[in-house]
């Protein structure tokens, strides 16, 4: 049940980091368009939160190859890194979706 168990949360961890990535590929997109000074400011934090994206593959790849002792805390490791690249990538499409759009 635990090996289960184990595989859903990992596949389940796996496609909401393939969605924020695919979010962040459609921003980057939009940012092409934007004016050259708010493109500079941006592309760069764009560039972090992808970043942050490997950081989170890397979390959940030490949490599979985590042992059934260790699995826990590398569970709840990955999460961590992953509740905060999901807030992060809110914050980014809200702050700069809604300033092109003025």
């Amino acid at each position: 049940m635990m090996s289960r168990d184990r595989s859903l949360w990992e596949n389940r961890l796996e496609a909401a980091i393939a969605n924020l990535s695919d979010r962040l590929e459609t921003l980057r997109a939009t940012v092409v368009d934007y004016p050259r000074p708010l493109r500079l400011q941006v592309e760069p934090q764009l560039d972090r939160l992808r970043g942050q994206v490997n950081r989170a593959l890397a979390r959940l790849e030490a949490a599979r190859r985590a042992d059934d002792g260790a699995w826990l805390a590398a569970r709840a490791s990955a999460e961590t890194v992953y509740t905060t690249l999901r807030t992060e990538v809110d914050e980014f499409q809200s702050r700069y979706l809604h300033r092109a759009a003025a």
